[in-house]
């Protein structure tokens, strides 16, 4: 049957007809749409057609750059927080080592740590700058926490804490063996401190090596230098808090020392004839106990400042990376 003739009449239909003229039956909906190539042939006479599929082309085309510049910016933000993570990890391990790099390490005296280097090649990116901080880190701090550990040791072994007892005072050889005491913890003090010094300068040393060519190389050792000088200024209140409880501690053996003979032990409590020398007694006693709160408060300031410096490195960090606290490490 012709697509031109009504179904049910047989009536010749014109084309652009929709019902049939004779006897009003509608034309199929898929025959409705036969002049839809006279469309195209007039959107291709005017023009139209290729202005359409010129804008489908281009769409296709913006589309297609759209997405790969969309995919370039990712990975540049991605590798962007990367290298922000790596920087903030490596003043992190920086902070932490420089932090412990001399403390004592008991368990360590069971085995005396190696003396060997690993030989490390300058590092090219910020990764081998983590890995080598880490490297040389543990190599020269297990050695300073060593002899640290042995030093604290014999200085444990000094029990300085009874040495100022009453029933140590009221004989020469308790005030001989106290000045012998405090003689010799001035030498473990000393001892420490340039153990502290030796191995800040190695890890210097090693470390502008491993730096060589860097561009990062500049921000670290200012983050090395910079914590080295808060370390030093508190190593130094230290020890000068140190050395000051030792003069208060001899200037009470030099008055046991002069009282000899005249100094009685009464319930634990020495009892002096002069009330004046009581009273220089007891005042030195209480200094020696303040220069002991003092070292207290050293460390704790030391912890607070650690803290402070750890929340700003976690700062640094893409927001996305960040935790409530510091690494603990």
């Amino acid at each position: 049957m012709s697509h031109n003739a009504c179904r049910q009449c047989k009536t010749r239909l014109a084309p652009a007809a929709i019902v049939c003229p004779h006897c009003g039956l509608a034309r199929p909906a898929w025959q409705a749409v036969r002049p839809f190539p006279s469309m195209l042939r007039v959107m291709r006479a005017n023009g139209l057609l290729y202005k359409i599929i010129g804008a489908i082309v281009v769409a296709m085309i913006l589309t297609t750059t759209c997405s790969l510049v969309t995919g370039d910016v990712d990975y540049h933000i991605a590798a962007l927080h990367k290298k922000r993570n790596l920087v903030a990890d490596r003043r992190e391990l920086l902070l932490h080592e420089q932090q412990r790099l001399n403390l004592p390490d008991a368990a360590s005296l069971n085995q005396p740590p190696s003396t060997a280097n690993t030989r490390l090649p300058p590092a090219r990116d910020n990764q081998a700058l983590l890995d080598g901080i880490g490297v040389i880190a543990g190599e020269v701090g297990s050695r300073s926490r060593y002899r640290q550990a042995q030093a604290q040791a014999q200085i444990d072994a000094l029990h300085l804490e009874d040495q100022l007892l009453p029933e140590n005072l009221l004989g020469p050889e308790g005030i001989r063996s106290g000045r012998a005491n405090n003689r010799r913890y001035l030498e473990l003090l000393n001892y420490s401190v340039g153990v502290s010094r030796a191995s800040q300068a190695e890890f210097e040393q090693r470390l502008r090596a491993l730096i060589g060519e860097n561009p990062e190389g500049r921000q670290v050792m200012t983050d090395f230098v910079a914590n080295t000088a808060r370390l030093r200024q508190e190593d130094t209140a230290l020890l000068k808090n140190q050395r000051a409880s030792i003069a208060k501690s001899e200037q009470v053996l030099d008055l046991a020392q002069a009282r000899l003979g005249k100094i009685q032990m009464q319930d634990g409590t020495m009892i002096f004839e002069d009330p004046k020398d009581a009273e220089q007694f007891n005042r030195l006693i209480a200094e020696i106990k303040s220069l002991a709160e003092q070292r207290t408060l050293i460390e704790r300031q030391r912890q607070v400042r650690m803290h402070a410096s750890l929340q700003v490195i976690q700062k640094s960090r893409p927001p996305e990376s960040r935790s409530d606290q510091p690494t603990k490490r």
